[in-house]
């Protein structure tokens, strides 16, 4: 049985993202959040999360309907920093308005090799790690799952080759 969430492409104003996901968490495991511009990045990255077990929610820009944020149900998010229209910490601070994601874990894919930006990631914008372009996958599922391993909900493997 699949979630009518887990292969959705998501735009900031579908009503879809209005359901309340909590009940369902048991039955098809931790949502997370992904937003990134690159098609191919998404597409990937949406079936090895959905391979891991985690339902996957797709948004391809930053979203600037305040609405999203504060409807949005996700147990962790991955977001590129590079993204048109707002930009990924501008994504992250309107997470964090809403006091429920306040502790959100996020993880930060990037292609920038500027230190000073990646360390902003940490101390400015509060990630659980960043993780550099072209992704690691295996890194980012075992971020992921040790992120809401540790929020207590649930865990499962994969393996990438």
């Amino acid at each position: 049985m699949r979630s009518r969430f887990g292969s959705r492409r998501c735009s900031s104003n579908d009503a879809g993202l209005r359901a309340t996901h909590n009940s369902n968490r048991a039955l098809f495991g931790p949502r997370i959040l992904l937003v990134d511009d690159v098609v191919a990045i998404r597409e990937l990255a949406r079936s090895l999360l959905m391979q891991a077990g985690f339902e996957v929610q797709l948004v391809d820009h930053g979203p600037t309907d305040y609405a999203f944020y504060n409807d949005l149900r996700v147990d962790a998010a991955i977001i590129d920093l590079g993204l048109p229209g707002m930009s990924g910490p501008d994504v992250i601070a309107n997470l964090r308005s809403v006091p429920r994601n306040a502790q959100l874990p996020i993880i930060i894919c990037t292609s920038t090799s500027n230190i000073e930006d990646i360390h902003a990631c940490y101390t400015d914008h509060g990630a659980l790690t960043v993780i550099q372009k072209p992704v690691d996958w295996p890194r980012l599922i075992s971020s992921l799952h040790g992120a809401v391993g540790k929020r207590g909900l649930g865990h499962s493997t994969i393996a990438v080759a």
